[in-house]
């Protein structure tokens, strides 16, 4: 059984109790304020870059450190707009998410630095948003100002969540020492950049309206290097997510007053930071869905809504199984 697995065992409630009020204080230092303040200044349609940008930004400082949240925030900035414009074209981002997943994968830092999983997740969310959204800020001359400033207050709100981690001393930094071997690493890669290529462009070619992006981010979130661990994730994020899509589509459409959804939002953000990295996922994977549904999702969302979502994420899991069995006829791959 994997060290992952065998992580739930060491989790007494007084982990969790110190792991929520940590969490509670980085929340209200270093995620929230940003994505108010970044909300006041662009309004609805830049939600999601600011969402995607925070969390880039807070979640690779806090596991990777200062330097990777640093590295990760960039190249969000970076590929940001390039999504965007590639959006239109189902191949062209489907060739955009295979480079991302090379570039990544090919130092063995998908799983050393697990968190950067956050920037392809961002990507393929602004690949899929609605042309109404994407046309203020990719057409004329008018639209590209707007894009730059939104790109610019996204840069600040990311440099504000990686200053809060920093100054509460809560970024964690990996050792040099821990990877993968290049063996499991390269494979992997394959393996990944494989999935979410022909998902992507899946999703932009007959998925877009349906929330496909929810089959990239399944594919993303369980397939691990470690087969027990892809197993293990599957199960959990099945259950985590379905638990999650059902309460945020009722939640959205029972509650219209705009406050409740935004407390329940920075409940479920609360409930990320105190329970990434620990067991049991599906807990994990519950707040994460909850967060990005109650996040990006209209008020008054229906039920059905969240059915595709749940579609999407069995059909996620499935894929990552099926890859998991197909591993093992990989021939070997060594680096030059």
């Amino acid at each position: 059984m994997s060290s992952e697995v065998k992580a739930s065992s060491n989790n007494t409630f007084g982990d969790i109790v110190h792991r929520t009020r940590a969490g509670l204080v980085l929340l209200l230092v270093a995620a929230l304020p940003p994505q108010i303040l970044g909300h006041l200044v662009l309004g609805q349609s830049a939600s999601t870059m600011l969402l995607f940008g925070v969390m880039v930004a807070l979640m690779n400082t806090l596991f990777g450190g200062v330097r990777v949240g640093v590295v990760a925030s960039m190249g969000f900035l970076v590929l940001a707009p390039i999504s965007l414009v590639v959006g239109t074209n189902p191949l062209a981002g489907a060739c955009l998410m295979a480079v991302v997943c090379i570039s990544v994968g090919r130092s063995s830092l998908w799983r050393r630095y697990g968190a950067l999983y956050m920037v392809p997740l961002g990507m393929i969310y602004l690949m899929t948003l609605p042309m109404s959204v994407t046309s203020t800020m990719v057409g004329g001359v008018t639209e590209t100002s707007h894009l730059l400033v939104v790109l610019a207050v996204t840069g600040c709100c990311s440099a504000w969540a990686i200053t809060g981690v920093w100054l509460l001393h809560y970024a964690k930094g990996i050792p040099s020492s821990v990877q993968n071997t290049q063996l499991d690493a390269m494979r992997y890669t394959v393996v990944m950049t494989v999935l979410v290529f022909v998902s992507t462009f899946y999703v932009l070619s007959q998925g877009r309206d349906s929330h496909g992006a929810w089959l990239v981010l399944t594919i993303f979130m369980v397939l691990q290097v470690p087969a027990m661990t892809t197993r293990h994730r599957a199960v959990h994020r099945v259950a985590g997510t379905v638990a999650g899509a059902l309460f945020a589509a009722v939640i959205s459409s029972l509650v219209t007053e705009r406050w409740v959804i935004i407390s329940l939002l920075i409940l479920a953000l609360l409930g990320v930071l105190a329970t990434a990295g620990h067991e049991p996922y599906a807990l994990f994977s519950f707040f994460m869905t909850t967060m990005i549904l109650l996040g990006i999702s209209p008020t008054g969302a229906t039920i059905e809504a969240s059915v595709g979502r749940v579609a999407y994420t069995l059909a996620g899991a499935l894929l990552a199984l099926f890859a998991l069995a197909l591993v093992r006829f990989i021939p070997p791959l060594r680096s030059a």
